[in-house]
């Protein structure tokens, strides 16, 4: 997939008029998605393909650096934005915890690469593709003699056409808090429909693979926040009246999973 492809997308929108500018904010930020995959067709996934007796679980990062966007505003629709999106992560484990997945790429590991290419996209209200409650796009693709990668994440309907259905409506009225200047997505815990899409291909054998997997989020934030067991005993101690109220205050603020919130409870107990 290249540039041309992404633009064509866009016009796809009915817009004529573009304007190139730069935006101007703060440095990294990191946003972390959380939720349920129902379906799969990843290779690394082994026996977990096609749509899934039981849910997967990921967790997806994307750090975003929005003092180094180059928008181009479709007035009224979407952005589109180069050199924002600065890394992208994906984990995918089972519901019990074991880590089937784990993957990350960064801008800075391809400096050196043949081509990089860094988008974000964002479409807004009633086109965009069928969820006016807002879609993103994040892809990292880079090119070179030795490699080629390119990995998405969306959230809504599916903005470069993976020819998969993004599933029913969104549980919120607007996927964005803020769109004045680089969008900010609405933070929490909500249903929203998310696709994950990995290729690599090593360009010296033809080797490679492709593979999707596709499900719906179940909370977005941003930030490093430190969720772990580690964190419930520096916090807590060893009351289990305090830990289980900072377990449950976790998952109703959608900071963590219902399998994440029942795993420390657990492993607290255990702990102890």
């Amino acid at each position: 997939m290249n540039r041309s492809f992404l633009t064509s997308v866009l016009q796809t929108l009915c817009v004529t008029s573009l304007l190139t500018l730069s935006v101007s904010a703060a440095a990294e930020e990191t946003i972390t998605i959380k939720g349920e995959l129902l379906f799969s067709s990843l290779p690394q996934l082994g026996e977990f393909q096609g749509p899934l007796a039981e849910p997967l679980v990921f967790e997806a990062t994307v750090v975003e650096d929005a003092s180094l966007a180059e928008s181009t505003v479709v007035f009224g629709v979407a952005e589109e934005y180069l050199n924002a999106t600065r890394a992208l992560t994906m984990q995918i484990s089972t519901a019990a915890g074991e880590v089937l997945y784990s993957e990350s790429v960064t801008a800075d590991e391809f400096a050196l690469a043949s081509y990089l290419e860094l988008y974000s996209v964002f479409a807004y209200g009633a086109s965009a593709n069928n969820y006016p409650s807002g879609t993103a796009f994040w892809a990292l693709i880079s090119g070179g003699e030795d490699r080629f990668v390119d990995r998405e994440i969306s959230l809504g309907a599916d903005l470069v056409s993976r020819g998969v259905g993004m599933g029913a409506a969104a549980s919120i009225a607007n996927l964005f808090a803020d769109t004045s200047g680089y969008p900010v997505l609405a933070t929490g815990s909500y249903n929203y429909a998310f696709l994950y899409y990995d290729q690599s291909v090593n360009n010296q054998t033809g080797e490679g693979y492709q593979g999707i997997v596709q499900g719906y989020a179940t909370s977005v934030s941003y930030g490093v926040e430190d969720f772990s067991l580690e964190a419930v005993q520096a916090a807590c101690d060893t009351s289990s009246s305090c830990a289980m109220k900072l377990i449950q205050q976790w998952r109703k603020q959608g900071s963590i999973s219902v399998h994440e919130a029942n795993a420390l409870r657990q492993a607290f107990q255990a702990s102890k």
